[in-house]
């Protein structure tokens, strides 16, 4: 049994981490690019930063369905398939619009499903290192060194180059990742509860006062990266950077974040997590008040380094987070909340950006400053309620 157990979660890694691998390809072409793409299209840089936002919401709801559906300690592969298809409608028809509505239909379908499918094989990965956050941080470093070789080649890439490539690459490695989803193991480790039951679960999770301060938290920091998503790249042009070091800033922050999933996991499993959480929203606001101020290269590299916490160390801190304070019944419930309350808050964010960016840079930057600073009273207050409970902070 335990020799079946091992068998199975070493093919459930090995698969994970080729999904993963070509998931990571296509969102790194998407993130940085997409807004520049639409504009090569006739859409406006606020309203494509609309249509953006507006499409994470749908992510929300992708998230919670499938977390309702999915077998959380197990894989449902037509559930799966079925994401991808609705997906791959979505990629299809957004490379036949020329209208802003069709844009935006696109990119909800693509939000609805694309997105999702990674916290499926998150929830499908982690049952069998739920003890350990290392071989699961593995598997995500491999994912960002995917996407930070993307960069990196779109570094050497000329503007009208990486345009003409965006769409036929995103085809590409997104029907690689269909292929790679077919050969994770399909049979769940044990029968699925029912779906009320998970609903359940969701609305218990959500109706506990610290865990619900613990999501909102995780909103405003994951939420804050927005403008950097859907705007960082047109500022910096208009800044006069070249591609070149455009997308070395870029890998530079992904490059971090790998060494990082790889060295920190073993450290954070003792760690309090109200204070390295305090850290991370720290970072998030020191970063976006001084990119406006920032004139150099090479201080900008400086800055960028801050990624790390904003983004690597609040998701690891989250995971152990809830590996810790959530029973093991409901933790597949409790992680399938994380990223789409996390999106939420993004989506809530980017729509925000693209009311500010009109006014320029420096006014939406410093929106997101706010944006990220707002985590720090319900960072306050959760640390009380888990002194209450004798509970680390």
């Amino acid at each position: 049994m335990i020799d079946l157990w091992q068998a199975r979660a070493g093919q459930t890694v090995r698969a994970a981490a080729l999904f993963y691998t070509f998931y990571f390809a296509v969102t790194a072409i998407q993130l940085f690019n997409m807004t520049a793409w639409l504009g090569d299209r006739g859409i406006d840089a606020p309203t494509a930063g609309r249509l953006q936002g507006s499409a994470d919401l749908f992510f929300v709801g992708g998230v919670l369905l499938g977390g309702l559906l999915a077998d959380w300690k197990g894989f449902n592969p037509r559930l799966f398939l079925s994401y991808f298809a609705v997906a791959l409608c979505g990629y299809i028809l957004l490379g036949l619009s020329s209208q802003a509505w069709s844009f935006g239909i696109a990119l909800a379908l693509i939000s609805f499903a694309f997105l999702p499918i990674t916290n499926l094989a998150d929830t499908h990965v982690q049952p069998y290192v739920s003890r350990d956050l290392f071989p699961y941080a593995r598997v995500r470093a491999l994912g960002s060194a995917s996407f930070a070789l993307i960069i990196i080649v779109s570094a050497f890439l000329s503007e009208a180059a990486i345009l003409r490539l965006f769409y036929p690459g995103i085809l590409v490695f997104v029907l690689l990742m269909g292929l790679s989803l077919l050969i994770l193991p399909s049979q769940p480790v044990h029968v699925p509860a029912p779906f009320t039951q998970r609903l359940k679960t969701f609305a218990e999770l959500l109706g506990q006062p610290r865990f619900l301060l613990f999501y909102l938290i995780v909103a405003l920091i994951f939420g804050s990266h927005g403008a950097y998503y859907i705007y960082a790249v047109p500022i910096w042009r208009e800044w006069g950077f070249g591609s070149e070091k455009i997308y070395v800033i870029i890998a530079w922050g992904v490059v971090v974040e790998v060494v990082f999933f790889l060295v920190a996991p073993k450290a954070l499993t003792e760690r309090r997590a109200v204070p390295l959480l305090a850290l991370c929203a720290l970072a998030a606001v020191v970063r976006w008040i001084a990119w406006p101020f920032v004139t150099g290269w090479v201080e900008l590299l400086a800055v960028h380094f801050l990624h790390v916490f904003t983004f690597a160390l609040t998701h690891l801190t989250s995971l152990a987070f809830l590996r810790r304070r959530v029973p093991e019944a409901q933790l597949g419930a409790a992680q399938a909340l994380m990223p789409a309350i996390a999106l939420g808050g993004m989506a809530i964010s980017k729509l925000i950006a693209a009311q500010f960016i009109t006014s320029g840079a420096q006014p939406t930057f410093f929106a997101m400053a706010i944006f990220a600073a707002l985590a720090f009273p319900p960072l306050l207050i959760l640390r009380g309620k888990l002194g209450q409970r004798s509970i680390p902070a």
